[in-house]
């Protein structure tokens, strides 16, 4: 029996969104110093990482398993708490520190993670895209291509 293609890539999704719940603790262990780092050395973007990983620290909370879930609050409370549609570059920036802790947690706690890793890049992939795409609808347009 073969999977359509769309079927596969929420299959690699779902298993990206059981890893980053799996790895929760080194997750938030490995963002917390990030955000410390990027709060003692007075970083512009200590208030949005701390945002970002605020949201994800809920949807491990929640046992929510959609990303659907996860992609809309975090595009519906930016726009709340920051009054305004993410800069494209601040939502890479911030979401590749993220996605960074997560491969580090996935690499530090499993031998051979190699194999792991696909999903949890197509997982960040998915959340940027959706969100720029989302941003260039709309009054709003950056002109963010991926």
């Amino acid at each position: 029996m073969s999977l359509s293609l769309n079927a596969h890539m929420n299959m690699v999704m779902k298993h990206g969104v059981d890893l980053l719940r799996s790895h929760q603790q080194q997750i938030i262990a490995e963002c917390t110093e990030i955000l410390q780092y990027l709060r003692e050395t007075h970083k512009g973007s200590a208030d949005a990482f701390e945002f970002a990983f605020n949201c994800f620290v809920a949807f491990f909370r929640s046992g929510q398993q959609s990303v659907e879930t996860l992609i809309d609050d975090i595009r519906s409370q930016w726009v709340k708490e920051f009054r305004r549609p993410p800069e494209p570059h601040v939502l890479i920036f911030i979401l590749t520190l993220i996605e960074n802790s997560v491969h580090k947690a996935i690499k530090e706690s499993t031998t051979r993670s190699f194999h792991l890793h696909p999903s949890v890049q197509y997982l960040f992939f998915e959340n940027l895209r959706r969100n720029a795409a989302h941003f260039q609808t709309g009054n709003f347009s950056y002109g963010f291509i991926l």
